[in-house]
């Protein structure tokens, strides 16, 4: 009898190393939609799987979020502790049942913050079941560093659903120019001043589902012998191959296959460039083709 008595507690210290043992346990409350895991009462109220109560996480979590209001992102923030073996890149999967919704890679040391853009499908429902994967982790008692016999892997400080008011910088849903494009991964083949070169590629982010693109610009005047145009492509397909001249506007609807989509890859093709000190207009050495002045969603 002692011993199995002995055996029944040995389980359940084991089952209660992670809090939140089940995040289907009857006394675990409804959970919120941000969870600050530098807070211990918040971590035991969250019923989160594979996180300890320091906010340490192990390699592997399970994360519940009430996300009923139906938010398009969700923010990260934690940080990536020096392990000294080498490589201390840390990348964290985000999935959703078996769908792997979102990558982040860390490759400095840290506090560090992200937001990711979730998908449709994820976004819809009530309760947001995250199940978080780390490619890094390490035991501290066998690095030397402590008695800390547990296998860790980074320190989460929070995670919540965001509000698509407080994302828009994060992710753009349209492009205004002059602006500062050159560390902007999100566009490519346009300078600052809205001069295109002979293509140009940019990614606009769609959580409202929004279906039409407008594209602004200046084709300048006597440099193309030809009627110039503009192809709009995506993934490759043409969408829509238009005359511009003087100020021009291209709008057109998104084929089916482009919609429900919250991440939109576009690239823009000019039928002509010009290099403006060959043609003795100014000193500029550059390959240029039309100035953009606008391109994003409607």
């Amino acid at each position: 009898m002692r011993s199995s008595v002995y055996t029944w507690l040995t389980v359940v210290v084991l089952a209660t190393a992670f809090l939140g043992c089940s995040k289907h346990d009857s006394t675990s409350s409804t959970p919120g939609s941000s969870i600050d895991f530098t807070n211990v009462d918040a971590i035991r109220a969250s019923g989160a799987l594979g996180v300890y109560e320091d906010g340490w996480m192990g390699s592997e979590a399970e994360i519940a979020l009430d996300n009923s209001a139906h938010q398009p992102a969700l923010l990260l923030e934690g940080t990536n502790v020096e392990t000294k073996p080498g490589d201390e890149t840390l990348r964290i999967l985000f999935l959703v049942g078996s769908d792997t919704v979102h990558v982040s890679t860390f490759s400095t040391l840290g506090n560090f913050q992200e937001m990711a853009l979730l998908p449709q499908k994820a976004r819809a429902f009530d309760t947001l079941e995250l199940r978080l994967i780390t490619t890094k982790s390490f035991v501290p008692s066998k690095l030397g560093t402590s008695k800390d016999d547990r296998s860790l892997s980074f320190r989460l400080r929070k995670l919540s659903l965001v509000a698509w008011d407080k994302t828009k910088e994060s992710f753009p849903a349209s492009f205004e120019f002059p602006r500062k494009t050159e560390t902007d991964p999100n566009v490519q083949g346009i300078y600052s001043d809205g001069w295109m070169a002979d293509s140009a590629s940019i990614t606009l982010f769609n959580p409202e589902n929004k279906t039409m693109v407008e594209v602004r610009g200046v084709v300048p005047g006597n440099i193309f012998q030809r009627v110039a145009t503009l192809d709009v492509l995506h993934e490759g397909k043409l969408l829509v191959r238009q005359q511009v001249q003087n100020n021009f506007r291209v709008r057109f609807q998104l084929p089916e296959t482009g919609r429900g989509a919250t991440k939109l890859s576009l690239t823009l093709k000019p039928s002509g460039t010009f290099v403006p000190s060959e043609r003795g207009i100014s000193s500029d050495r550059r390959r240029i083709s039309y100035q953009l002045q606008y391109v994003g969603l409607r």
